[in-house]
């Protein structure tokens, strides 16, 4: 069968991507902002410089644009969503302003990550099939210009899949196995992975994405830690599983189409269609990571901050931050942290649990009091967060404001880092849409219109 190699733009914009490019001005605005100020709630007396109406601080990532002190950098390429639903890849250095997609696609903001690596082949061909073929089919890629394979069952009485072994070994963390399909006239499909005696499945209509049941080994031999499915344009499901295998076992990936439930069954020349395999550390799928020619690919973390605070006013302020996540936190993640660079002090937005993020403050490294706001995925969430000299309040999306008082807030910041921390956490794995920041404290009733959606 002849290889199916990714797209050539995937491998121009790949390669060129290891330069460590820095960050152009090609996506920076002049904001023209000079506003915000004047101390409406009340507490802490005192009068900002302006007069509070216009952000002087404003960083719209879902229009593509980030003010000029914005800070980015990622050393490797990566891949993106653009406004078609379409994967593309761009340039080590640049930041990607991605789009949400289902069955439409709508502006996300910046996208940051950590850095992943790709241990599965993207070529299908060299996957080893078993009562079954692999051949090149008329659907076109969610990158909308490759080609990609179709799996077709043949006529024995077996389970027809194909399987990839990497060259990895269990070493106690978890892993997450996905790929992309689209039905043909095979509608079901199991991802699967065999370590030792151990495995993990995963079993999905590729219809509509529904996750139709997961299996796993007895005791200690079930390895299964979670799976599911996201909607792309065009038909195709991105499908996943994260399981923990034994240490010491080494992982074997499988691609299995069922049917009727029964993964063993007389196969009569059906098909479905797959593309962009990946395995990858951590409990969560990231962005696809093409290994072209062989694994394993490389992508680096996104790094995106700044560190010119000229628009802040340290004794009185507000922000208003939009952020959303594809999945569940991963651990201690931040949306955002305003901070001093010693992790002793900080205002801030990051997970307080797996369906809770929390609105936290702390100074010389005693926590000032910490709000938890349940996190629905994929739903942007719109964050209101005002301080003063001794207290601070905050809202979300339009809901009541809770505010903490005689507190010690930290007096010196001289970071904003987004989607990550200094020092360095668990990054955010989701899109920042917008960071607006007015020099003022804002009254109750503003925080709540500030913070609707």
């Amino acid at each position: 069968m002849p290889r199916h190699p990714l797209a050539r733009s995937f491998l121009v914009a790949w390669i060129s991507g290891y330069g460590c490019a820095v960050n152009p001005d090609f996506y920076a605005v002049d904001t023209g902002a000079d506003s915000s100020g004047q101390d409406s709630s009340g507490m802490d007396s005192g009068v900002g410089p302006t007069d509070c109406v216009e952000p002087t601080l404003a960083l719209d990532f879902e229009e593509g644009a980030a003010d000029s002190r914005f800070t980015f950098y990622r050393d490797t390429a990566a891949t993106y969503v653009n406004e078609q639903g379409r994967i593309q890849a761009i340039m080590a250095g640049r930041p990607r302003f991605e789009h949400a997609c289902g069955p439409t696609c709508d502006p996300a903001g910046l996208l940051v990550e950590p850095g992943s690596t790709n241990e599965a082949a993207s070529d299908l061909s060299v996957w080893t099939p078993t009562a079954a073929m692999l051949v090149e089919s008329s659907e076109t890629a969610p990158d909308g210009t490759t080609s990609v394979v179709d799996l077709v069952d043949d006529a024995q009485d077996l389970e027809h899949m194909i399987e990839f072994a990497p060259d990895v070994w269990a070493d106690g963390e978890y892993w997450t196995f996905s790929a992309f399909a689209k039905a043909g006239t095979l509608t079901e499909l199991r991802l699967f992975n065999a370590s030792g005696q151990s495995y993990s499945i995963a079993h999905f209509s590729v219809l509509d994405g529904t996750l139709t049941s997961t299996n796993g080994g007895q005791g200690e031999f079930d390895t299964f830690v979670d799976a599911g499915s996201q909607a792309w344009p065009d038909g195709w499901w991105r499908l996943w599983l994260t399981f923990h295998p034994p240490i010491g076992t080494k992982l074997i990936l499988r691609l299995a189409p069922f049917k009727g439930g029964q993964w063993i069954y007389v196969g009569t020349g059906q098909s479905l269609s797959l593309w962009g395999p990946q395995l990858e550390r951590g409990v969560v799928p990231t962005s696809f990571i093409p290994t072209l020619d062989a694994p394993p690919a490389v992508r680096g973390e996104d790094i995106a901050f700044l560190s010119s605070l000229d628009w802040l006013d340290p004794k009185r302020g507000t922000f208003v931050i939009e952020f959303s996540r594809v999945l569940a936190p991963m651990g201690d993640e931040w949306v955002f942290q305003l901070g001093d660079q010693t992790g002793a002090s900080w205002i801030g937005v990051r997970a307080s649990a797996a369906d809770k993020f929390a609105v936290t403050v702390q100074s010389g490294g005693v926590q000032q009091g910490m709000v938890e706001f349940p996190f629905t995925v994929s739903q942007r969430h719109r964050v209101a967060m005002s301080y003063g000299e001794s207290s601070w309040a905050t809202a979300v999306d339009g809901g009541p404001v809770e505010s903490r008082s005689a507190i010690v807030m930290p007096s010196a910041f001289t970071k904003l880092d987004l989607g990550g921390s200094t020092p360095a956490s668990t990054k955010l794995h989701g899109h920042i849409a917008t960071v607006h920041y007015y020099d003022c404290r804002r009254s109750d009733e503003q925080l709540r219109m500030l913070s609707a959606p």
